[in-house]
């Protein structure tokens, strides 16, 4: 019988014919041979002098290969001098390490690969020296389940901590919380430690006591429980609505009970609000439409017939098909099946053909319709024209679309810059400002490092620019790929997240090495002829004075004059020549 319990074999009576047992060499040859683990033997030089074979399908070589051989062969390079020294501590001191049984230790295979062993070590002194004997398992594959479980149970615990609801774990049949997450703590207000040990009723959590009774007694008939709606109250006083879902579980023996709980009082209410405002909203703009549960119109306010273009007497009556285009029949279906199941539609959009035949885009909200039993009877469909916003956001589309349009074929260049200087994108013409032969290859450079001249401009213009989040008409002298110097003119901002930090810099710059060379131009022109200006100027005083104070006069003081002249000219050309330069 496989439960019967293994017979123990008696000790053979005298005169018995039973061969005698194994001397203990011979056990052990036998042990040795037909054990999966490893044995290994070694002397005080740690040389091995008794290795099994089991051994080779561990370390993967052969008998032959390991014996006479120093053990640290099968060990790592960084595990041999740790060993060399404790073997040498055992013979010296007479004592072995406290911990040798069960010893965790890395061990190397004859391919090279690091392999997990557990080691139990064991010696005795043979003609006076000490001999070592292992008993060495390959626990690479055990360690590996381990940690995979490990790791699995940290991932569910952490799943289940995330879980936006509330989990619970009690004890069957006497129902005590043994563990809760945070989302229970949330929706009840009770801490863990509040409810840990203690049941429900103790902390008087759920309204009606009929009702958890009725559903631990079918948790334990059917063994499982699903989206059971019920009453609550939290530890403020305040009566909620919830659902509750669970499953029958053993863990280590023992019956629990796994709940997941979802708070549903705000749906509730607005169930609630959605059937009282059902019965006032016909002067509602939104077309709102009763149907039967065989998809035939109900009622009609005046806002469905601004939106269809049918009046009540026109529809009433007649199967709700007529104002879906014949491209979304299946729709129908579908959604009466969804609201006998008493499941509710939230602003789905679709679309709906006018009396006029004209298409339109809607957004429908559709809604149980319940009989004082709470029996599904029909449906309730509030339905909004959407069809102006669906062409904005069209337009919206092709605006944005010629946006980037615009950024493409604009004759500046621009570019997305982080705060380090990388660059996110580039347009066209800043690629042509710069010399590069690709989008691509402009965007492997670095605004500091590669296009500004000097770095420390950039950084300056960063710490000025980034209190007032942009900058205007800003100057810099820029970098091309050939290493020509190019002056530009930038105006730029920055771009934030939606904390406020910092994601980008938009910056738009101008050429204008042509424009400032012509400007030095025209201003060493102007200057030349500001110098002549004066120089004429003084020449004719020169000529005005020799007219008046007469012929003589002026030949006697000709030589003084015009040595003033000089002394005066002189300073001024060259101010103006230092202007100039």
């Amino acid at each position: 019988m496989p439960n019967s319990k293994p017979r123990i074999p008696k000790a053979p009576k005298r005169g018995s014919s039973r061969k005698p047992s194994l001397e203990p060499a011979q056990l052990f040859r036998v042990v040795a041979e037909t054990t999966t683990d490893a044995i290994i033997t070694i002397d005080e030089q740690s040389i091995i002098l008794f290795v099994n074979e089991a051994a080779q399908e561990i370390f993967g070589y052969s008998v032959s290969e390991m014996m006479d051989q120093e053990i640290t062969m099968l060990m790592p390079d960084y595990l041999r001098q740790a060993h060399r020294a404790a073997i040498g501590r055992c013979v010296q001191t007479g004592k072995k390490h406290p911990s040798w049984t069960a010893l965790k230790l890395t061990g190397l295979h004859r391919s090279g690969r690091e392999i997990l062993l557990e080691v139990s070590l064991g010696e005795h002194v043979h003609k006076g020296s000490r001999i070592f004997t292992g008993i060495v398992r390959d626990i690479t594959d055990r360690d590996r389940v381990d940690r995979e479980l490990r790791q699995a149970k940290d991932r569910y615990a952490k799943m289940i901590q995330a879980s936006p609801d509330a989990i619970s774990l009690r004890s069957l049949p006497e129902r005590r919380y043994i563990e809760v997450n945070e989302s229970f703590t949330r929706l009840t207000g009770y801490t863990a430690e509040e409810v840990t040990g203690k049941t429900p009723s103790d902390i008087n959590l759920f309204v009606e006591t009929e009702w958890h009774r009725n559903t631990l007694e079918k948790l334990q008939r059917d063994g499982e429980i699903r989206e059971q709606e019920f009453r609550y109250r939290p530890k403020g006083g305040e009566i909620r609505f919830a659902t509750l879902s669970a499953a029958r579980v053993m863990l280590d023996g023992q019956p629990c009970m796994l709940s997941i709980t979802r708070d549903i009082t705000e749906r509730k209410r607005t169930e609630a609000a959605l059937s009282h405002l059902a019965s006032i909203v016909e002067s509602s703009d939104d077309a709102i439409v009763g149907k039967t549960l065989d998809g035939r119109i109900a009622s009609w306010n005046i806002g469905a017939e601004t939106v269809y273009g049918y009046s009540a007497s026109e529809v009433v009556g007649r199967p709700l098909t007529i104002i879906v285009p014949a491209e979304y029949q299946d729709e129908i279906p579908e959604i009466l099946e969804r609201i006998k199941r008493e499941e509710r539609i939230q602003h789905y959009e679709t679309v709906r053909v006018r009396k006029d035949g004209h298409k339109i885009n809607v957004s429908v909200t559709i809604s149980p319709i319940k009989d004082a039993s709470g029996k599904v009877v029909g449906a309730s469909a509030i339905a909004r024209d959407i069809t102006a916003r669906k062409r904005t956001q069209e337009a919206l589309q092709q605006s944005e679309s010629n946006f980037r349009s615009l950024v493409h074929d604009a004759p500046y260049g621009i570019y997305r810059a982080t705060l380090d200087g990388r660059l996110l994108q580039v347009n066209p013409a800043l690629v042509k400002m710069l010399g590069y032969d690709s989008e691509a290859e402009l965007l492997r450079c670095n605004v500091a490092s590669n296009i500004y001249r000097d770095p420390q401009v950039l950084e300056r213009l960063v710490k000025e620019s980034w209190p007032k989040k942009d900058f205007q008409g800003v100057e810099a002298a820029w970098q091309r790929k050939d290493g020509q110097i190019i002056t530009v003119k930038m105006t730029g901002h920055a771009v934030l997240e939606k904390d406020n930090s910092l994601a980008h810099f938009e910056v738009f710059a101008e050429d204008i090495t042509d424009r400032r060379s012509l400007e030095r131009q025209l201003l060493q022109s102007q200057k030349m002829e500001a110098v002549g200006r004066l120089a004429g100027g003084i020449a004719h005083a020169i000529i005005s004075s020799a007219s008046s104070l007469g012929t003589a006069t002026f030949l006697t003081n000709t030589r003084e004059r015009t040595t003033a002249c000089a002394r005066v000219s002189k300073p001024l050309g060259m101010r103006h020549s230092k202007l100039l330069l």
